[in-house]
């Protein structure tokens, strides 16, 4: 498959897949070594292929570890083909994808962003619109399942169409500029985003409005632009959220003397994560990368993740450490951002998990009770943790559907 490139990285070779090789092949051989001319030393033993055992190895080899690791599953991996049947490819989202060109201060050149609709099947054509914000690493595919949820509430008033974007870097979707001296990323860069895809909109679709949702990082961009946005407000029919990341609306409700010990405390456990986050990105030293986020999501078995997972979740680098960064950057304009959330005039919910993670928890109780005080409503889906909407699709989606009435 030849090359591939890593952020952080640039080519890795196929010698390193070579060396991965020679490594699994000595799994329980007693820990013996073997240096690839141009890869790192990979040991042997049971654990030789986890990342775990790269962690103290020096900068960048986690992510050298985990490319290696994509290249030897494909090898390992037979080839077949994938063939759709008939009652699948029938029920498969009948998404039509566009982009616009987003021009941002400090950026080079406008960046592309590919946003994508979906019809609701039996909905009234006058109904409003949906617009979707995804969480971090995910798509405007995650949305694929709300326009079924929406269709079950037997109300086709709720809504006629769903429009998805993807963020910067995902998808067809422009990266955001990576690097020394480069352009930083606000929340404000991801309301252009949205106030340009609503532009792009007829003129017809926009007069119906739109029910802004958001997921996570998407949540937090949701919650930004709805208090935020001169574009959207008018717009807007209600506001739903999934666990969203705008942490530092925390920040200002303490400042105001909100939650006391409780939300001081989840506040604190709240940026150790994000802060630490950014430290990975600023020292290009990513090693911790995951497990400061399975340790603030889920549950901190790091270890236990699947590889797969990981894969994934690294191959996200660094444009959730751009988001991440966003929202820390948030924190100048957050208390414009909760007056804005209390003065919407129109439906607002959030909702969470019943399996948050260890720093989550405490940080998604104080987030609802900050919203709470500004009018949302509040509900706990059936089951799943925070990518529940992704993974327990079935069971959410219907709930965030209900949100729309």
């Amino acid at each position: 498959h030849g090359p591939r490139r890593v952020w952080g990285l640039g080519r890795v070779s196929k010698r390193s897949s070579a060396a991965v090789r020679r490594a699994r092949s000595q799994k329980g051989s007693g820990g013996s070594s073997d240096r690839s001319p141009q890869g790192p030393i990979v040991r042997g033993g049971a654990n030789a292929c986890h990342p775990r055992t790269m962690l103290g190895a020096g900068r960048r080899q986690l992510l050298r570890h985990a490319a290696s690791l994509r290249q030897a599953g494909r090898l390992r991996r037979r080839p077949r083909r994938r063939q759709l049947s008939a009652e699948v490819a029938a029920n498969k989202p009948a998404w039509s994808t566009a982009s616009v060109d987003v021009a941002l201060e400090g950026v080079a050149g406008p960046l592309a962003v590919e946003y994508a609709h979906l019809q609701v099947p039996g909905a009234d054509p006058a109904a409003p619109l949906v617009l979707g914000v995804p969480s971090s690493g995910s798509s405007y595919k995650q949305w694929g399942k709300l326009a079924p949820a929406i269709t079950g509430l037997g109300a086709p008033g709720a809504a006629s169409e769903i429009v998805a974007v993807n963020l910067f870097g995902s998808g067809a979707s422009a990266p955001w500029p990576h690097g020394p001296g480069g352009p930083v990323q606000t929340l404000w860069s991801f309301q252009k985003m949205l106030e340009v895809v609503f532009g792009a909109l007829t003129e017809e679709q926009r007069s119906r409005g739109i029910h802004l949702m958001g997921h996570s990082m998407g949540g937090g961009i949701a919650l930004h632009s709805a208090a935020q946005s001169e574009v959207l407000r008018p717009y807007l029919k209600s506001v739903t959220v999934f666990e969203p990341n705008h942490f530092m609306l925390l920040a200002e409700a303490l400042k105001r003397g909100e939650g006391g010990a409780d939300l001081a405390t989840a506040l604190e456990l709240t940026m150790a994560f994000v802060d630490g986050m950014i430290e990975c990105g600023e020292t290009d030293d990513w090693s911790l990368w995951g497990p400061l986020f399975q340790d603030f999501w889920f549950d901190g078995n790091w270890d236990a993740v699947p590889e797969k997972f990981k894969e994934v979740l690294l191959s996200t680098i660094p444009h959730t450490f751009h988001e991440i960064k966003s929202i820390r950057l948030a924190e100048a304009m957050a208390g414009s951002t909760l007056d804005g959330l209390a003065g919407l005039g129109v439906p607002k919910r959030i909702l969470r998990s019943p399996t948050p993670g260890i720093g989550s928890k405490p940080c998604l109780e104080q987030m609802q009770l900050v919203l709470e005080r500004r009018g949302f409503g509040a509900e706990v889906v059936p089951e799943g943790s925070h990518m529940a909407p992704i993974t327990h699709a079935d069971t959410c989606m219907p709930r965030l559907a209900a949100a729309l009435l």
